[in-house]
């Protein structure tokens, strides 16, 4: 397991922990709920041993905060989003060494450079179709020259 895959791991389960804290409901006495300031609140049912006060947030045109949960799961969702994105390249870096060794193969081993090819085939259909179009035309050279070969050999 790589070093990366590791630390990234360590902050996932670090924010679902944080993310579960946010969302176990506390239990606060009666006064934080009365809508008056009293006993020892900073603000009108909040401070003290009420919830605490947050601050508005002006700037992003509403009077209501931002609460924790959903900042954590913005970060999670962007978090998801490097995830996928790593291994859509880890794909299509694995795709592009097996092109270049398919294509080192075919004069040499027609039957590796056919396995290779089959690995490419498995590969490539997880790639997006941005993606998949990059890497086709080399797909497909590979694809004729094996059987190119392989018809050559029937004969």
């Amino acid at each position: 397991m790589k070093k990366g895959d590791v630390i990234f791991g360590i902050l996932m389960l670090i924010t679902l922990v944080f993310l579960i804290i946010s969302l176990v409901p506390k239990n606060y006495p009666t006064h934080c709920s009365d809508k008056v300031f009293n006993l020892n609140e900073e603000r009108i049912d909040c401070g003290g041993e009420c919830k605490p006060c947050y601050e508005k947030y002006p700037s992003l045109g509403t009077n209501k905060t931002i609460p924790v949960a959903s900042i954590i799961i913005i970060f999670i969702a962007f978090l998801s989003i490097i995830i996928v994105y790593r291994n859509i390249n880890k794909v299509e870096s694995k795709i592009h060494k097996l092109v270049k060794e398919a294509e080192d193969l075919v004069d040499k081993d027609i039957n590796q450079a056919t396995k290779v090819y089959h690995e490419i085939k498995k590969h490539y259909s997880a790639l997006p179709k941005q993606k998949q179009k990059k890497v086709y035309q080399k797909t497909i050279k590979i694809y004729q020259k094996i059987a190119k070969e392989n018809v050559r050999r029937t004969r």
